[in-house]
C-alpha cells in the first residue's frame, strides 16, 4: 500500500470523528510541516508551530465538509502555505522563499559508523545549503518529507516538469559536489 492510499484510509477515519487518526496524520507530516513553514517565515520566528497547530484545528473543525481533490499531504501543504500567506498579509510583508535542513541520524549505528554518518550529514547539510532556494525546497520536501514530484507541483504550484528539472540539478550538482572534495575523491 503506498503512502497515498494510506492517507486517504486514515483520511477516512477522521472524516467519522475518530481523534487517534488524527493524531496519525499530525504526527507523520508535522515535521515537514514545521520545515516548511520555517522556509516561508521571517528567521527567527516561533510562528510556524501556531501557524501548523492552527492550521491542524482548523482541519479538524472542517474534516466532514472538506473535499481533496489531490492527495492528503497536498491538501495539508496547501492549507499551511494558505495560512502562512494570511499571516503575511496581517502583518503587510512579502513572502520570501527560504528553507532550513533537520537531519537526524540512526540510533542504531555503532559509534564509528556514528561519526562517519555525522560528517557525511555535515557535508551533505552543507551542500544542500550551496543548492539555490527553490532547488533547495525541492529537494527536501522530496527527500527529507517523501513528497511526489506531483504533489510538490501542486504545493508550490509549478508544473512537474519544473520539479523534476530542480530534483536533477540538486543530484547532480550534489554528487559532483561530493566527488570532487578532496577527502572524497577515492570513493
Amino acid at each position: 500500500m503506498d503512502i497515498n492510499s494510506a492517507d486517504n484510509i486514515i483520511w477516512s477515519h477522521i472524516i467519522n470523528g475518530e481523534e487517534k487518526a488524527f493524531e496519525i496524520l499530525f504526527i507523520r507530516y508535522y515535521p515537514g510541516l514545521i520545515r516548511y513553514a520555517k522556509n516561508l517565515l521571517p528567521y527567527p520566528s516561533d510562528e510556524a508551530e501556531d501557524i501548523i497547530t492552527d492550521a491542524f484545528f482548523k482541519i479538524w473543525q472542517q474534516r466532514e465538509t472538506v473535499n481533496i481533490h489531490t492527495s492528503v499531504v497536498s491538501y495539508l501543504y496547501v492549507v499551511v502555505r494558505s495560512r502562512i500567506y494570511d499571516f503575511y498579509r496581517a502583518k503587510r510583508m512579502h513572502v520570501p522563499i527560504e528553507d532550513a535542513l533537520d537531519f537526524a541520524g540512526p540510533e542504531y549505528l555503532v559509534p564509528d559508523h556514528l561519526l562517519v554518518y555525522k560528517e557525511l550529514c555535515m557535508e551533505m547539510e552543507y551542500l544542500i545549503s550551496l543548492l539555490p532556494k527553490r532547488t533547495r525546497l525541492i529537494y527536501q520536501m522530496n527527500r527529507n518529507d517523501n513528497i511526489t514530484y506531483k504533489d510538490i507541483a501542486v504545493i508550490l504550484d509549478i508544473s512537474v516538469n519544473s520539479v523534476k528539472t530542480h530534483m536533477y540539478r540538486a543530484i547532480s550538482f550534489l554528487k559532483e559536489s561530493y566527488y570532487a572534495s578532496p577527502k572524497n575523491s577515492g570513493c
